[in-house]
């Protein structure tokens, strides 16, 4: 009897052990979640100090690679060196030559004039000027390792020119003289493939991000050659503007004249006289290809100072003047401060020739320029397939 009663209460007592069973099953799902979490914490902690451990790795790595690039720096310096003192030593003995500048000092002269470099890159107008700079400094740094054949004198670019500004290798300049030559025919008689290039093509003295020419401008071509870049100014500044080309070898003037005349650019008066720091007579020695002011050698000829200059003729304007005088720069400057400070033109002045420093020009023609323009802007620029052309241009503040 009552089974119909007991029946359900056994029924209740198994749903609740099986209850029971739920909840320490429970349990230990969660103690088993729990000892997994801890677990996978580890795991992770594990996983950041592999990580950590890895990027150490890469750090020492890394270091290693920059202290084997230093030391494989370090030992073609060395070498460099060694070469430029036997090159010296050879040189010496035999009388000397013009192509030491470019091999010999720099490294040293960049080492004991750090100050001097810094302050002048630090000056800089722009990035462009800047990076200018600093592939300026590593292509002469490594003309005594690699041999300066190997670096532009090639007929197509070398490894270096993905760093040049603008840099070409000598087969891409012809071709593209050639592509220019049949758009736009004779732009000027008696000058190498390369001067119509360097003038022309790529516009050695045209920064219209800088500066513009204006109808009317004055502009002094001091070292004129045959006429290419007096033709170049004379087309931009119009027959209302005036061009002085100034050229100290009586064989090169005629080269002048005859461009004249055949151009019609009666906007161009020439000056047959060197420009110096001070007015009197100089030797010129060179060619037909050009020339520099010398020691007792060469043809005599009569040169002026800008201020001289100036003051004789009547100047009462000048916008610009362009100097690529073969390392006679500086001293032409120092004659022409005057004019300078009280015109305050736009000056375009080669810093690439000297050959008394490693690295040229740049840096006394810099610092110079850098002390007697007030007020201006500068910058740095090199449109050319090699290691010559770098302009310094001097831009007024308005």
């Amino acid at each position: 009897m009552f089974d119909f009663i007991r029946k359900p209460f056994r029924f209740l007592k198994r749903l609740n052990e099986s209850a029971k069973k739920m909840d320490r099953m429970e349990s230990n799902l969660e103690e088993s979640f729990s000892r997994l979490n801890a677990d996978v914490g580890e795991s992770k902690d594990m996983i950041c100090r592999l990580l950590a451990n890895a990027d150490g790795s890469k750090d020492i790595i890394r270091r290693l690679e920059l202290e084997i690039h230093e030391i494989k720096l370090l030992t073609e310096t060395d070498k460099a060196l060694k070469k430029c003192e036997d090159q010296k030593e050879v040189l010496r003995r035999a009388g000397g030559n013009w192509k030491i500048w470019r091999n010999d000092f720099f490294i040293n002269d960049i080492v004991n004039n750090k100050a001097d470099f810094d302050s002048i890159y630090d000056a800089l107008g722009d990035e462009k000027s800047r990076d200018t700079f600093s592939w300026l400094i590593t292509y002469r740094f490594l003309i005594p390792i690699f041999g300066e054949t190997e670096l532009w004198a090639t007929e197509e670019p070398s490894f270096l020119y993905g760093i040049m500004p603008g840099g070409t290798g000598l087969g891409e300049c012809r071709r593209t003289y050639e592509e220019a030559k049949k758009k736009n025919g004779e732009l000027c008689l008696h000058i190498e493939n390369y001067a119509y290039w360097h003038t022309f093509v790529l516009g050695a003295y045209k920064h219209d991000e800088l500066f513009q020419y204006k109808e009317g401008d004055v502009v002094f071509d001091i070292g004129a050659y045959a006429g290419d870049t007096a033709l170049f100014f004379s087309r931009l500044i119009g027959a209302a503007g005036k061009v002085y080309a100034f050229e100290g070898s009586k064989r090169v003037v005629d080269l002048i004249y005859d461009n004249i005349k055949h151009f019609s650019a009666n906007n161009i008066e020439v000056v047959n006289k060197a420009v110096s720091d001070k007015d009197g007579r100089l030797f010129f020695a060179g060619d037909d290809s050009g020339g520099h002011i010398s020691e007792g050698e060469g043809e005599e000829v009569e040169c002026v100072t800008i201020d001289t200059f100036c003051a004789e003729n009547g100047i009462d304007k000048l916008d610009l003047i362009k100097m690529d005088i073969e390392g006679a720069e500086l001293d032409a400057l120092k004659g022409g401060v005057n004019a300078i400070k009280k015109f305050r033109p736009v000056l375009l002045i080669s810093v690439y020739h000297k050959r008394d420093y490693g690295y040229g020009d740049l840096l006394p023609v810099s610092k110079y320029l850098m002390e007697i323009c007030e007020g201006y802007s500068f910058y740095l620029r090199h449109k050319n397939c090699s290691l010559w052309e770098t302009t310094m241009i001097c831009v007024p503040g308005k």
